[in-house]
């Protein structure tokens, strides 16, 4: 995983306030008129099948880690206490 770098996050959150707010104005906007308003439904809708694919995809990497974190971390842990073993036996 990288590391956290602020301004990604700062810019991701400036990125993420403008387009609430252009979001909010294109509402003001199309107060009255249904298919304005029909269009903004499915573009938001689009956006949020979009955002729920990338969380289930992020999801899915970790699943990696949690599934084979372990098994790693335990083989490191043996390597190291056969190695110890070894190292004292020879001694």
């Amino acid at each position: 995983m990288p590391d956290c770098d602020l301004t990604i996050l700062k810019n991701r959150e400036e990125l993420n306030k403008a387009r609430y707010c252009d979001l909010q104005q294109a509402l003001d906007n199309a107060v009255n008129d249904d298919a304005a308003l029909r269009i903004l439904a499915a573009k938001v809708d689009i956006q949020l099948k979009l955002e729920d694919f990338l969380i289930k995809s992020r999801e899915a990497d970790h699943a990696k880690l949690y599934v084979f974190g372990p098994i790693f971390a335990s083989s490191a842990v043996i390597a190291a206490i056969v190695s110890l073993i070894i190292g004292w036996l020879k001694q």
